[in-house]
């Protein structure tokens, strides 16, 4: 019995971590939008996301860790304070586009 168990543990952490994997993707693709002020291209992130997993969980799941990660670097002088400032911007811009869908 203990293997059966061991087996269902062993599933849900490979089903959490192709969870975080997909998540991650479109943290990495908006991260590298947002810092590089690409408006249209961070959109496309959006309605691609949405399109899969609904646009309430994009900004819970994509947004504010990209933003929380573009924060963390900048503090942590891996990105500049321009490239930071564009994000935040971008961000913002993206948020009210999101927000009038």
């Amino acid at each position: 019995m203990s293997s059966k168990l061991e087996t269902k543990e062993s599933l849900d952490l490979n089903i959490s971590s192709v969870d975080f994997n997909f998540e991650e993707q479109f943290m990495s693709k908006l991260y590298h939008n947002l810092t590089k002020a690409k408006i249209e291209d961070s959109l496309k992130i959006y309605e691609e996301y949405s399109t899969i997993c609904g646009s309430k969980d994009f900004i819970q799941k994509v947004l504010e860790p990209t933003i929380s990660r573009i924060e963390a670097d900048f503090i942590e002088e891996k990105i500049s304070k321009a490239s930071q400032h564009v994000a935040k911007n971008v961000s913002i811009i993206l948020a009210k586009i999101i927000s009038k869908n």
